[in-house]
């Protein structure tokens, strides 16, 4: 298949994946932990590790497991921001650990008050100002 009917091929589906993308973040939106667990893995953007998604009474628990530990520095940031984005009502806070895959106990883990963080973001929208 030439590259240019290969580009025409991917537009004609682009829609559906728009559609499927949507689908994805309305369910998460919803507190479905597998749309939520997809959604992770596209924020992170790093195939080597792996989130495990569950929620125990209002609170979404995400198992990060790597052959390597991630580094909680760079992931919780990540994750905290798609999380506000969501804007979830149903989830009060969020624990994300991280550990090596086959471990049983994590290596580190990060609690985040999202009902906190969510209303903070409602009230305080990013503003541009032009300065000249």
């Amino acid at each position: 298949m030439s590259g240019n009917n290969q580009t025409k091929l991917l537009l004609k589906f682009s829609p559906v994946l728009n559609i499927i993308q949507l689908n994805i973040l309305e369910l998460a939106k919803q507190g479905d932990t597998n749309a939520i667990n997809t959604l992770v893995s596209q924020w992170l953007n790093l195939p080597r590790i792996t989130p495990k998604t569950s929620l125990k009474q209002n609170c979404l628990q995400i198992m990060l497991e790597s052959i390597e530990v991630p580094v909680q520095q760079l992931v919780v940031p990540v994750i905290c921001d798609g999380l506000i984005n969501l804007g979830i009502q149903s989830l009060k806070n969020a624990k994300i650990y991280g550990r090596v895959t086959g471990e049983d106990l994590p290596d580190w883990q990060q609690e985040i008050e999202l009902e906190v963080l969510v209303n903070l973001a409602v009230l305080t929208p990013e503003t541009n100002y032009d300065v000249k």
